[in-house]
């Protein structure tokens, strides 16, 4: 399974991107973690980490 990383500020692009990945993967194969943008890049990556539990 591939996990993609999507930040963007607009919850319509988010869920946008979501449908469009569903369509065009394989299901299961793809899980999209969706995240608002914080203050700095090292702490989004931080986060995204730990709530993927890769940290």
């Amino acid at each position: 399974m591939y996990k993609i990383l999507f930040i963007d500020e607009q919850k319509d692009d988010i869920e946008q991107f979501k449908d469009y990945v569903d369509a065009a993967s394989t299901p299961g194969s793809v899980e999209v973690v969706a995240e608002y943008p914080l203050e700095s890049l090292d702490e989004m990556i931080e986060k995204s980490l730990r709530s993927t539990r890769m940290l």
